[in-house]
């Protein structure tokens, strides 16, 4: 792996674009790489980001992804938290969004890689808009 000299004083923005390559799209603070969630940290050192900000593929086969097993979905999610972790830095932050009908099993997750203590709160965004279901009450929050 490439390394930046401990000499160098660079930004975790400027070291990530050094370690992931060049963006497919790329503007003042913003570098966007069409990677796979997995490969892309793995390609980052341990400790390098402060906020790490996602909402994983919910599982629940919508069109634009695809209905796995949920004992595979509950793998591939290790292998993502796990790296995840690796990267953040110890006074770092993630913010996770989630299907409602995911998220049990990914808090279970979270709490075993980052520790029950590391969990600070939940932000619930409640709405009111959007078709109402007659046969079961709606989901109207995420």
């Amino acid at each position: 792996m490439n390394t930046i000299s401990s000499n160098m004083k660079t930004s975790a923005f400027e070291q990530a674009k050094y370690f992931l390559g060049t963006p497919s799209y790329e503007a003042e603070g913003v570098a966007i790489y069409c990677k796979d969630c997995i490969q892309g940290m793995k390609m980052l050192p341990e400790n390098l980001v402060n906020l790490t900000v996602t909402s994983p593929p919910y599982n629940i086969g919508k069109e634009y992804e695809y209905l796995i097993e949920t004992s595979d979905y509950i793998d591939w999610c290790i292998k993502w938290m796990k790296e995840a972790y690796r990267i953040l830095s110890p006074n770092g932050s993630m913010y996770f969004h989630i299907d409602y009908r995911e998220v049990h099993y990914c808090k279970i997750l979270l709490d075993k890689i980052f520790g029950r203590e590391s969990f600070l709160n939940e932000i619930i965004w409640a709405y009111d808009y959007g078709a109402r279901s007659k046969t079961k009450w709606s989901a109207k929050h995420d």
